[in-house]
């Protein structure tokens, strides 16, 4: 089974950000890794605990969290593979481009508060989840606790107001493609990096 995230957004704070968290369900992501794995991160082709990489690419990856982490692993493909009429389990193969195999499925659930109280208790109680967690003191070393997506919400607020930094090699590259499309050398200009 190859599950790659479970993501679960929530507005708070007065409604001015989202929290996104992100779950990735394995320990590792196998075409990185170069040396010895975390033990429990992985078992090798006979079942057995291993930390040896190549051994673990024989094996099977385990889900972080152990059993707990399993079930959630096990309810993801579920509704994104079985419920979605996709491949699941061992069936998925990742690296092959036909959808009907290559496990390409998506599960997306929407929940209306009203249906269980109301829009503005959930909005209320969201928004005093997220205060009780940032009056926490923070660990030694850190200025405050941050809601998962926090940082990537500074830094999307940052970058509106002040642009992507851009390196001039990969300006110049993407000019050219966009050049070689068919858009007028003006137009692209209007959208450069500032010097």
């Amino acid at each position: 089974m190859v599950i790659d995230a479970l993501v679960a957004p929530f507005q708070v704070l007065a409604r001015q950000r989202p929290v996104i968290t992100t779950f990735v369900q394995r320990e590792i992501r196998t075409r990185y890794v170069t040396s010895a794995l975390g033990i429990g991160w992985a078992l090798d082709a006979f079942g057995r605990p291993t930390t040896d990489p190549g051994a673990a690419l024989k094996g099977v990856l385990l889900p972080f969290g152990g059993h707990k982490g399993y079930g959630m692993g096990l309810l993801v493909d579920l509704l994104t593979g079985a419920l979605a009429g996709a491949t699941v389990g061992k069936n998925v193969q990742q690296a092959n481009p036909d959808p009907d195999v290559g496990g390409q499925a998506f599960f997306f659930l929407a929940l209306n508060p009203d249906f269980f109280s109301s829009r503005d208790v959930f909005l209320e109680r969201v928004d005093q989840l997220a205060r009780d967690a940032k009056s926490v003191p923070p660990s030694e070393g850190f200025s405050e606790v941050l809601l998962p997506g926090e940082l990537e919400w500074r830094e999307e607020q940052r970058r509106t107001k002040e642009g992507i930094p851009m390196p001039e090699g990969d300006w110049s590259a993407l000019a050219r493609n966009l050049e070689s499309a068919g858009i007028e050398r003006e137009l692209i200009e209007r959208f450069a990096p500032d010097e």
